[in-house]
């Protein structure tokens, strides 16, 4: 059920708390909600391995940072496409298997563990 304030009869929204016992939910973009810092502050993390044979390859952050500042568009397409097939994400079953929630959960918990243990190394 949503329910939606467009009126100025209940400028500060009591009606519609008491409406829905207390709980609002606010649908807005989530840069703005960024801006209000209604998010915490969290980790950028992507669930794919960013190493193929020994070689750091490119993230699609990465690749989208220098598009920023190049603007071409087939560099960047180039690039991502590069990125995708040292991954091996190049064909659609490869996508669907490095895209499965269990390769994502993996990937999160083994990313996860290595931060953990790069941390107690730090501190002994």
């Amino acid at each position: 059920m949503t329910a939606t304030l467009q009126h100025r009869d209940d400028p500060r929204g009591e009606t519609l708390r008491r409406m829905f016992k207390n709980t609002v939910y606010i649908n807005m973009e989530w840069t703005t909600a960024k801006q209000l810092q209604v998010f915490p502050e969290v980790d950028y993390v992507e669930s794919l391995p960013t190493l193929a044979k020994g070689r750091d390859v490119p993230s699609y952050n990465n690749i989208f940072r220098r598009f920023q500042s190049h603007r071409s568009v087939s560099r960047f397409l180039l690039e991502l496409d590069r990125s995708l097939r040292q991954l091996q994400m190049a064909t659609e079953r490869q996508i669907r298997e490095r895209l499965s929630p269990a390769f994502v959960a993996n990937m999160v918990i083994q990313y996860m563990n290595a931060r953990l243990a790069a941390n107690r190394a730090f501190m002994y």
